[in-house]
């Protein structure tokens, strides 16, 4: 048996203290896809699946738009990469999910697992809006700290994998391609760095000039 009722508790609206988010046109809304106040108990095996398909869509949607987000970056495009190369895999244990999901009926019964499920769907929402943070330049001035960058880069990575793992999806990223990963994270930071300076380096020089000018006028 499943109860929709905890959707109630999900915020997938961008905080407040994020004015900027405000302004994006994300149109994923959990609270209103989902019905939240149904209790669900078919007897159907098949319908069993029916209150996951909201978040499997919802998920769908959101590697789409990390997609155009990587398209259109105009910085961070690797850490982009990255983070979408974890989101389609998600998409991909979806799909299989789906088609064997007749081989989980237990889990699909499983009220925790529908509550990881909500979860996991945040967890990507989150990625999504910090992607396309670090992808703006003009948003790149939240991160006044390029180091911050990195530390919710890997706190995204590490609750995505935990919660995979949770739901018993298969995420593979050998040594390999992590270590390559590692190598184009730290080429992004350091033209983060450098668009950083630049950035208050200008702001600087603005400030000069605009003094001088004020002392001699």
């Amino acid at each position: 048996m499943i109860r929709n009722e905890y959707l109630l508790d999900i915020q997938l609206e961008p905080k407040d203290e994020n004015k900027h988010l405000q302004e994006m046109q994300v149109d994923i809304n959990l609270a209103e896809k989902v019905d939240n106040k149904v209790m669900i108990a078919y007897q159907s095996v098949d319908n069993y699946i029916q209150p996951f398909t909201p978040l499997f869509n919802i998920i769908t949607e959101i590697v789409g738009k990390m997609i155009t987000i990587y398209e259109a970056a105009e910085c961070s495009k690797k850490i982009c990469s990255a983070l979408l190369f974890r989101a389609e895999i998600a998409q991909t244990c979806i799909k299989n999910l789906q088609r064997k999901h007749h081989t989980n009926v237990k889990n699909f019964q499983n009220q925790e697992y529908y509550l990881t499920w909500v979860k996991f769907t945040n967890i990507l929402k989150n990625i999504m809006i910090f992607s396309e943070e670090i992808a703006q330049l003009s948003w790149f001035r939240k991160y006044t700290n390029v180091n911050m960058v990195v530390d919710t880069f890997y706190a995204n990575i590490v609750e995505f994998e935990d919660t995979c793992y949770d739901l018993d999806l298969t995420v593979v990223i050998y040594t390999k391609q992590r270590e390559k990963e590692a190598q184009d994270i730290a080429y992004d930071i350091w033209i983060l760095k450098k668009v950083n300076l630049i950035f208050f380096v200008t702001i600087l020089l603005l400030y000069i000039i605009f003094d001088f000018n004020i002392n001699n006028s």
